[in-house]
């Protein structure tokens, strides 16, 4: 649906347990080798919620491509919608926005243990360069 100045109006959609979600990880979480535990958490901006990117709408590159600044200086996890909605208090949710499709969120508080638990379902789709 388009609605008043191009601004587009995407449908909710159900994501099955099947699809994987891809998230942005900073380069200032990357500190060691091996998936950084507190690149897990939730953001105000996305209601309190971490925000993802469902990959019937996005590929890797594109969630990377979508930081507002040096897209370079970010890494790419996916995860399995399924596996993170079997970590206590996980909701994963289609919550697209104007400018991205994609746009999902994970919602429920990311206590230590959650962000352990997820950070040992996600794997890295894509990489920081070594000089990053």
């Amino acid at each position: 649906m388009v609605r008043g100045k191009g601004i587009t109006n995407w449908p909710v959609e159900d994501i099955p347990g099947a699809d994987d979600v891809f998230l942005r990880v900073h380069k200032d979480f990357v500190k060691s080798p091996g998936v950084p535990v507190n690149a897990f958490r939730d953001h105000p901006k996305h209601r309190g919620s971490m925000s993802v990117n469902w990959e019937k709408y996005s590929t890797a590159e594109q969630c990377r491509q979508s930081a507002k600044s040096r897209p370079d200086d970010n890494a790419v996890l996916r995860m399995n919608v399924g596996k993170i909605r079997e970590v206590p208090t996980q909701v994963v949710l289609h919550a697209p926005i104007p400018d991205n499709r994609a746009h999902s969120e994970v919602q429920g508080e990311k206590t230590p243990q959650v962000r352990m638990l997820l950070a040992r379902l996600a794997t890295w789709e894509i990489e920081l360069a070594p000089d990053r």
